[in-house]
């Protein structure tokens, strides 16, 4: 859905998605930490992809105060 962290028909639908995410993080302080899983990949996402994302996800988290959360993601190759 909207909130998701997918890439849809415009290529940049997945930023809505790190926008909710985002204003998740924000409202819950004691959120230390992101997992991004191996989902995405093992669903097609390539690893430019994610590196786009989790660059994407840490300068919006950087941007609302939020500097402090750390991402962490595991390849599934």
């Amino acid at each position: 859905g909207p909130t998701g962290l997918w890439k849809g028909g415009s290529g940049a639908d997945w930023k809505v998605g790190v926008g909710w995410v985002v204003s998740q993080v924000v409202s819950r302080p004691w959120l230390a930490g992101l997992w991004l899983g191996d989902e995405p990949e093992i669903l097609g996402v390539d690893y430019p992809s994610m590196c786009e994302l989790s660059l994407y996800l840490k300068q919006s988290l950087i941007k609302a105060g939020r500097g402090d959360v750390f991402l962490t993601y595991h390849s599934a190759k």
